[in-house]
């Protein structure tokens, strides 16, 4: 079992290695990547929102000036979790999100009232092997699956962990997962937050193939 482990390791290293090559052959911009994914401050930040720290009002301000993402910071206020959209296109930020469980505010922003996480999503968004170049290897890898279509089809929903778990970036797979499409698919949104995400199941990425429920 161990020489298999190790085997699999090897493997897997050295997939990580061509997949960073093939990468970084690609054109890009001249765009920092890890200052897109941070906005050039420490994790958990972006643009310089921080969440805990900054206001809502100013954290949706700071935000909006941006017209190439779109973002959703979320609150609690009056012992209710609440959120205000920015820019946004209609598209889930989190699947996974419990419906209910927040309160969207249209019009009121509280100005003294801290942002404790927020979501980005850009309008032309990085690819999962933009991420890895960018943040390295995450912490760790989570997976859930998300039912839609009216069920007739399910997608491998990836939460990448950094940071201790404040920043996650959030890919999505339709099932069944190939390998060719994998590392250029688009970013679904990132999250940044004050406190880590609660923990979905722990899977490797090579994991999400094999899984019955993701075919």
């Amino acid at each position: 079992m161990t020489i298999r482990r190790a085997v699999i390791g090897g493997l897997l290293t050295c997939l990580f290695m061509v997949v960073e090559i093939v990468i970084c052959m690609r054109p890009y911009d001249g765009r920092d990547l890890r200052q897109l994914l941070t906005g050039g401050c420490d994790m958990p930040c972006f643009a310089g929102v921080i969440p805990g720290e900054t206001y809502v009002r100013d954290a949706a301000e700071q935000l909006a000036q941006d017209r190439t993402i779109e973002s959703q910071v979320e609150y609690r206020l009056n012992n209710r979790n609440r959120y205000f959209l920015v820019n946004w296109s209609g598209f889930l930020f989190d699947p996974f999100q419990q419906a209910g469980q927040m309160v969207l505010d249209h019009t009121s922003i509280p100005e003294e009232v801290p942002a404790d996480d927020f979501y980005v999503r850009w309008k032309q968004a990085p690819s999962l092997g933009d991420v890895y170049l960018g943040l390295g290897v995450p912490e760790r890898v989570d997976v859930g699956f998300w039912y839609h279509d009216l069920g007739t089809r399910v997608s491998a929903i990836l939460r990448l962990r950094y940071g201790g778990g404040r920043l996650v970036v959030y890919t999505r797979h339709l099932c069944p997962v190939a390998y060719r499409t994998f590392w250029t698919t688009p970013v679904m949104a990132v999250r940044y937050s004050a406190e880590p995400l609660a923990v979905l199941q722990e899977a490797s990425i090579e994991y999400v193939q094999r899984l019955k429920n993701c075919r």
